[in-house]
């Protein structure tokens, strides 16, 4: 059975942006299962609105399990999807790629929005959870690169 990997970070483009370059680099394909959910969807918004919250997550709950039998695949998603639909990755090497607080303030992430509060519960179940890669500067290429030594050992 093909290993599968899993990249969560507090900032989501951040995070999507390395796991781009960690799957360019390492031959996978790469897949940010937040956007799948976005367009199998098609108008989540108006969805949750109109059919109800549990239909909504119902049909995010058929959208993940479908982009999880992708094969070759290096998944991204947020915080959010991971913590509410943690049974289901449970075949997946969970990777967190931790940020500081500092850092954080220092990217351009318009997906992060978080008190302090937040941030430590937050940063602090991930690292209980996941493997955590961590760098001293908040540089994309870095953190592809600690990713990567992961991803191909287990590959």
């Amino acid at each position: 059975m093909e290993k599968k990997f899993l990249l969560i970070a507090l900032a989501n483009n951040f995070g999507s942006s390395v796991g781009e370059l960690v799957a360019d680099d390492a031959g996978f394909y790469f897949l940010n299962i937040d956007d799948y959910i976005e367009y199998s969807l098609l108008d989540g918004d108006k969805m949750l609105v109109k059919c109800g919250k549990d239909y909504y997550l119902k049909q995010e709950l058929k959208s993940i399990v479908d982009c999880l039998g992708f094969e070759k695949t290096l998944y991204y998603c947020s915080y959010d999807v991971f913590i509410n639909n943690q049974n289901l990755f449970e075949d997946c090497q969970k990777i967190y790629i931790a940020l500081s607080k500092k850092q954080l303030g220092k990217i351009n992430d318009k997906d992060f929005v978080i008190n302090n509060i937040a941030f430590e519960d937050r940063d602090l179940a991930l690292r209980k959870i996941c493997k955590v890669v961590e760098s001293e500067f908040a540089v994309l290429k870095i953190f592809a690169n600690n990713i990567i030594n992961i991803v191909k050992v287990k590959k």
